[in-house]
């Protein structure tokens, strides 16, 4: 006997029911769904291996400091001493045409000098009157505190501001106004070498005086941030404004340099007030 009719079309029916849609496959197989978790996984670890990435260039950045010092000074120093030359005698042709008219063409280029050395050996001279008056008011190491808690405040803010905007505050300022960012990377560089050689005059005057360990180790110390932290700012800063390239800083680097200059600032108060209840100790000791 053949089948119903109803049953035939019955069939049919559940036939085309389990036949696979093309339009919806969402709806035939639910373990496609699982892919999702490896596409949301990708980006963390993407985002961690960039970090690790950075933390790495940062270490490679140190450790390459000495080998990147030796590659870049001399090249460094051609490339100042010749912009420098062609400088200094623009300004003494300037200054020579200037005095042409007063003494005349024979003596012009003499006092041209004679002006151009006293331009630079005045301001020496006044530096020194001052600091020998700073001297009575404010000892070395008052000093060196003060340069330290300016460098701290200057670090932390370029780091505040670059987490806050999202903008490396010294690219964003080569990028808008190029020249004065030399000029001012130039004065802090000078500023700079001015502070190691006060880091240097402390160190030999720590050493050849009486004192403790704590202090010479101190004075170690900090000579050693000074130079290592000019060393990198040397190379990521200032060997790129001569190649009049952008500089390679981040919040990091910032963050570092806040850092240091903190701890060796609070190890030098401690320094200081151990130094001052020592020495009020032994004079009441001396009274009584």
């Amino acid at each position: 006997m053949a089948p119903p009719q109803y049953l035939i079309s019955l069939m049919r029916k559940t036939r085309i029911s389990l036949r696979p849609n093309p339009k919806n496959p969402d709806k035939n197989q639910v373990t496609e769904k699982k892919p999702k978790s490896s596409k949301t996984q990708k980006p963390t670890q993407a985002s961690w291996n960039d970090q690790l990435d950075d933390v790495d260039d940062l270490v490679a950045e140190f450790r390459d400091l000495p080998s990147k010092f030796q590659e870049t000074l001399l090249p460094d120093l051609e490339r100042i001493s010749t912009t420098s030359k062609v400088y200094l005698s623009k300004a003494n042709k300037e200054i020579t045409n200037g005095f042409k008219p007063i003494v005349g063409k024979k003596y012009a280029p003499t006092i041209a000098s004679i002006a151009c050395f006293a331009f630079i050996l005045i301001p020496l001279i006044l530096v020194s009157l001052l600091f020998n008056r700073i001297k009575a008011y404010f000892s070395l190491q008052k000093l060196l505190i003060f340069i330290q808690i300016y460098l701290c405040i200057y670090f932390s803010i370029l780091c505040l501001s670059s987490l806050v905007t999202g903008l490396e505050p010294l690219r964003f300022f080569y990028a808008t106004s190029q020249s004065t960012y030399v000029c001012v990377q130039v004065m802090q560089t000078l500023a700079y070498v001015l502070y190691l050689l006060l880091l240097l005059m402390y160190l030999i005057l720590v050493f050849s005086t009486e004192t403790g360990p704590g202090s010479k180790m101190l004075g170690l110390g900090q000579t050693f941030v000074g130079f290592a932290v000019g060393l990198h700012y040397y190379v990521t800063v200032f060997h790129r404004v001569v190649l009049r390239q952008p500089p390679k800083t981040n919040w990091k680097v910032h963050m570092i340099y806040a850092t240091c200059f903190l701890v060796i600032c609070l190890l030098a108060m401690a320094d200081r007030r151990k130094k001052a209840y020592m020495e009020e100790g032994g004079e009441e000791g001396k009274k009584s």
